[in-house]
């Protein structure tokens, strides 16, 4: 999949997030959000290997539940980032960046399946 293409469902995923969470809190404009989902995506990819390496250890011992609050904590970064240079993004606290993480992380799922269906005709979809 194309960078851009994961951008833009990233991007969708995080609107989501906006709308569904309390305490999520959006008021840029779409290019903005973009941008949001730009840090976010750099955070996952920097931050966020470093800290599933060093937590692997956690992770193992709670079958992997620790990772929702690792996603919820790099979401919570992410927004931090995005508060500090002006996109207008801002996320009130840990628990409603562990419900965006979790419902950006859904959105994400669902929205790639949906364009991978609409890219090779539905042959994926019909596979679940």
């Amino acid at each position: 999949m194309s960078f851009i293409l994961r951008l833009l469902i990233n991007t969708a995923a995080l609107w989501c997030a906006v709308k569904f969470v309390p305490g999520i809190h959006f008021d840029g404009t779409p290019l903005a959000l973009v941008g949001v989902a730009a840090v976010f995506g750099l955070v996952n990819a920097s931050i966020g290997v470093i800290a599933r390496i060093i937590t692997f250890p956690v992770t193992v011992l709670t079958l992997g539940l620790f990772m929702f609050v690792l996603n919820g904590l790099l979401f919570w970064i992410a927004g931090a980032i995005s508060t500090s240079v002006g996109l207008g993004y801002h996320v009130d606290g840990f628990w409603p960046a562990f419900a965006g993480a979790i419902i950006t992380g859904l959105a994400s799922i669902i929205l790639t399946l949906v364009v991978r269906a609409a890219r090779t005709g539905s042959r994926d979809v019909e596979r679940l």
